[in-house]
């Protein structure tokens, strides 16, 4: 196996991190592979990433874990958490969904909205007035003038 000094990070995300490599285990590999899947499909720097990881030897479909030992692949620990870490994968595809969204149904079902309605009170109240027996102005909103309303002789309940 190579030393360190001759050793790439596969998957550097973070600029100026000297840390110590570490090699690739089948573990790592699998899940850097796996990782670099979902990435292909989305955005940011990982797609970046997970694009140049396949055009590559060694992490394509027919790569192994042997090629990228021999290309001297290994990864810095924050780089390799930083790639994998769930959280991101799903935050990014959120965003994909955000900017495109998955027609499921073409059809929208608009709330119904509630209807202004007018109100007419000319039924309801009598044309003058029960107390004081006086007929009534009414403002008519078309015209706007004030009209008198005709007085209507109400009944007599009381008399036989």
């Amino acid at each position: 196996m190579s030393d360190s000094a001759a050793q790439v990070c596969c998957i550097h995300l973070i600029e100026g991190l000297n840390d110590n490599l570490v090699s690739l285990s089948t573990k790592s590999f699998e899940k850097i592979r796996q990782c670099m899947q979902e990435w292909l499909f989305l955005d940011g720097k990982e797609k970046e990433i997970a694009d140049y990881l396949n055009i590559s030897n060694g992490f394509r479909d027919d790569g192994s874990l042997e090629k990228c030992i021999d290309n001297n692949y290994a990864y810095h620990r924050k780089c390799y958490m930083r790639f994998t870490d769930k959280t991101k994968i799903q935050r990014a595809e959120e965003r994909m969904e955000d900017i495109n969204p998955v027609d499921v149904n073409t059809t929208v079902i608009r709330p119904k909205r509630s209807k202004a309605i007018s109100c007419d009170l000319t039924g309801i109240f009598p044309p003058i007035c029960v107390i004081c027996s006086r007929e009534k102005f009414i403002f008519e909103r078309y015209s706007s003038k004030r009209k008198k309303r005709k007085a209507y002789i109400m009944p007599d309940f009381h008399s036989k």
